[in-house]
């Protein structure tokens, strides 16, 4: 690697670009479960996943996602009901349905 770095200036680039992303969202998730609550955690979440005409897909098994967020499954699944109680949101297996995108963005102000 150490050659290719050397060599190809482009590779290095790459490299030093997919390793800044990497610790940013490492950075972010540090954040995310120091300061944030779990409803904020899981909105956050929701909100920077692709979405398209106001649905997105998880891209991974809830279990999943609650480690990734700091969560227990049973607390990442509360805090997704709590979500579509309050009308942001609506889960269906791993489709999500965003229901009022600005009052779930207004939740982590």
């Amino acid at each position: 690697m150490r050659l290719a770095i050397e060599r190809v200036p482009p590779f290095a680039q790459q490299l030093i670009t997919n390793l800044s992303l990497r610790f940013e969202s490492l950075l972010r998730d540090l954040e995310s479960v120091s300061l944030l609550t779990a409803v904020q955690r899981v909105a956050a979440y929701l909100l920077r996943q692709p979405w398209v005409a106001n649905q997105a897909k998880l891209p991974f098994y809830k279990r999943t996602i609650a480690s990734k967020l700091g969560l227990q499954p049973e607390t990442f699944s509360c805090s997704l009901q709590q979500l579509a109680a309050d009308g942001l949101i609506s889960v269906r297996g791993a489709r999500v349905v965003f229901h009022d995108v600005a009052r779930l963005q207004a939740l982590l102000a």
